[in-house]
C-alpha cells in the first residue's frame, strides 16, 4: 500500500514537471552548467582591482563597491 502511494506521488510530480515550461532535462542541465561556470569564474573584488586586464569602467564600479 505504501509503495503505491509513493508511486502515485512520483507520477503526479512527473506529470507536473512534464507540463511546465521548464520540463526538459536539457534546460536543467544548461541551467546548472551556467551556474557552475559563474561560480568557478568568480574571484574576490581585490583580485579584480589588482588585475591590469580589468577594464576601466568595471574597475571604477568595483572601487565604488568597496
Amino acid at each position: 500500500m505504501r509503495w503505491s502511494l509513493i508511486a502515485v506521488a512520483a507520477l503526479a510530480v512527473a506529470a507536473v514537471l512534464a507540463t511546465t515550461g521548464c520540463s526538459s532535462l536539457a534546460y536543467y542541465a544548461q541551467s546548472v552548467n551556467g551556474h557552475l561556470a559563474l561560480v568557478q569564474s568568480a574571484k574576490p573584488v581585490p583580485e579584480w582591482l589588482a588585475d591590469p586586464q580589468t577594464p576601466a569602467p568595471l574597475r571604477e564600479r568595483l572601487e565604488l563597491s568597496q
